[in-house]
């Protein structure tokens, strides 16, 4: 059974979204850097970009190659998962932030555990404790930042 049309037209809208708020909040985080720490952001950024290119690539040889549905909604979950849970350890390595890695390393393994439930509760593993896991992330950066021991 196919999603609906509209399905689609939500998740695409969502995702375009995603993308211009992530590229303002870039450009105006980093803008005035020079040096070593526009270089390696700028590193770190493309790394994004490469590998997100890349899953597509892997993910469309896949459906090429007449995968089967249930591997094909396992590995199109999990696959982009755990690259953002390497880029994010990755990244924390870069930074020197623990809460980075801890972040990327449970999206990592959550990744493994929603693909060893199968289909389709890969989704209900990835949704909840995977998205669950980013809002708390994100609610314990903003209180960090409020008390003045996080990013601004």
């Amino acid at each position: 059974m196919q999603p609906a049309g509209w399905a689609f037209a939500v998740f695409y809208a969502l995702l375009a979204t995603a993308v211009v708020v992530t590229i303002v909040h870039v450009t105006r985080r980093s803008r005035g850097l020079r040096g070593t720490s526009a270089t390696t952001g700028s590193m770190y950024g493309w790394s994004w970009l490469v590998a997100f290119t890349v899953v597509g690539l892997v993910l469309g040889a896949l459906g090429r190659a007449d995968t089967d549905p249930a591997v094909m909604g396992i590995v199109s979950t999990a696959l982009p998962c755990l690259v953002v849970g390497t880029l994010y350890m990755a990244g924390a390595a870069t930074y020197r932030d623990w809460s980075w890695f801890a972040l990327g390393a449970w999206i990592a393994v959550m990744a493994g555990i929603g693909a060893m439930t199968g289909m389709p509760s890969i989704y209900l593993v990835m949704s909840v404790a995977g998205g669950g896991g980013l809002l708390v992330g994100a609610f314990a950066c903003h209180v960090a930042g409020r008390r003045g021991r996080g990013r601004p």
